[in-house]
């Protein structure tokens, strides 16, 4: 689960919806079930329990892993989910993002 850097809580909770990009195809921690139309998996209960913790509604915003990182700058979504890991060429593409998130995430400080 990835947060995107300049995302705040303070804009989510106004907007009322905490917009959570998904391949859904990535089991167990996230997978779409074609006959509900639910996102299930433990990436997606996590999601879940954070737009809890803000009271604000759910949106998931399908991705693709070949999209992904075009939709993050697009600013499609707030948070993304799925078993993303940072790779080489992400990295190297969204180095100043990633180290953003890299450093918020272990030093606690995810605003």
């Amino acid at each position: 689960m990835a947060i995107i850097p300049g995302t705040h809580k303070e804009k989510i909770r106004e907007r009322g919806v905490l917009k959570v990009g998904t391949t859904g195809d990535y089991q167990p921690l996230s997978c779409l079930d074609p006959v509900t139309g639910r996102y299930t998996g433990f990436d997606t209960e996590l999601a879940e329990d954070l737009a809890d913790e803000l009271n604000v509604e759910i949106e998931y915003v399908p991705t693709s892993w070949p999209s992904l990182m075009d939709d993050v700058r697009a600013g499609k979504f707030d948070l993304a989910v799925c078993g993303i890991t940072i790779t080489g060429m992400r990295k190297e593409k969204e180095s100043g993002r990633i180290d953003a998130l890299a450093e918020k995430y272990f030093s606690g400080h995810m605003e």
